[in-house]
């Protein structure tokens, strides 16, 4: 099964300046001692937020595309567009166990 989060780009874009600013206000290690930066956040290609205004309209395109076609017909997808369906989503699964 593969579940796809495919959220609105300004719920996406926000998300990910949220998460960007909290990590660069608190100094917050992300991994191996790595932090980010103010520079590196916002005046970087490296940037998490570049990336995501740079790919999300191509990944979603080729998402929709590979989910459409007949290429892995042994799965099932499932793709939640709102924050509200994920949430329902897991709620069912809490309820069969």
């Amino acid at each position: 099964m593969v579940i796809w989060l495919n959220y609105e780009f300004p719920l996406v874009l926000w998300r990910a300046l949220a998460r960007t600013v909290y990590r660069v206000v608190t100094r917050k290690e992300l991994f191996s001692g790595n932090r980010e930066s103010l520079r590196k956040a916002f005046l970087s290609r490296e940037s998490i937020l570049w990336w995501v205004v740079t790919s999300f309209h191509a990944h979603r395109k080729q998402y929709q595309k590979l989910f459409a076609s007949d290429r892995f017909p042994h799965l099932v997808y499932v793709e939640l567009q709102k924050p509200s369906e994920a949430e329902q989503f897991l709620a069912a699964l809490k309820g069969t166990t």
